[in-house]
Formats: C-alpha cells, sequence, structure tokens
C-alpha cells in the first residue's frame, strides 16, 4: 500500500510499504527544477498508517514497523533520526492513499550503448 501527503513548501512525499520493504520518494519543484530523493529499507510489515508530521525544521516521518523509526525531510534531504523527535508543536500532514508510486522512484535501467567506432590512425 502507498500513501503519498504534500508539505507546505509543495514538496510530496510519497511511503509505500511492499512486503517486509518500505520505500519513501520526496520530490520538490523549485524555480521550475524539479529534484527527488528515494530511500528503501527494512521495516517488516506496517502496524499503522505512516504518519507525516511538518516541523519548523521540514518535515518528519513515523513508521511504525517491526520497530517505531523515523525520518526528517530537510532541504530535501532524508535523514534517519536516531531517536523519537519532539513533535509537539508539528502539524500532522494528511497522507491519502495513492495506487502507484512515483515513477522515477523505480526508473527502468538504461538500454545499452552502441560499441565505439575504431578511431583512424594519425
Amino acid at each position: 500500500m502507498n500513501y503519498q501527503g504534500t508539505l507546505e513548501s509543495g514538496e510530496q512525499i510519497t511511503v509505500g510499504n511492499h512486503e517486509s520493504q518500505t520505500r519513501v520518494h520526496a520530490q520538490s519543484t523549485d524555480s521550475g527544477h524539479r529534484e527527488s530523493q528515494d530511500t528503501s529499507f527494512e521495516t517488516g510489515p506496517w502496524k499503522a498508517t505512516p504518519q507525516l508530521f511538518q516541523t519548523g525544521k521540514g518535515a518528519v516521518l513515523k513508521i511504525e514497523g517491526e520497530e517505531t523509526i523515523f525520518l526528517q525531510l530537510q532541504d530535501g534531504a532524508l535523514q534517519h533520526l536516531d531517536e523519537e523527535p519532539q513533535l509537539d508543536d508539528a502539524k500532522k500532514v494528511s497522507l491519502h492513499e495513492t495506487k502507484d508510486f512515483p515513477e522515477s522512484a523505480h526508473m527502468k535501467p538504461m538500454a545499452p550503448m552502441k560499441p565505439m567506432k575504431p578511431m583512424k590512425p594519425l
């Protein structure tokens, strides 16, 4: 199952769980330039729907699997937090169910390049 939420900054976060693997995709558009970051890690099956919080420093994603994991999204970068952050002043961002994970999160490999032609001797 996949969930997606949009932060006040316009960044979109998509999180999905397949078997025991959780994937997170963060995408932002800045001045017409699109940036994205993907990460995946072992969580086991989810015990609850992930939660997304808007904070003063960006956002925090809470994932409850075999253990509870917190990811911070700040300046377009995803970072795993070692301890639970203070979320008392954070605003909860609603996540809605989505069918597909973003294309860039599972891009198809490039086609092989054609061999180079031999160079002419000098």
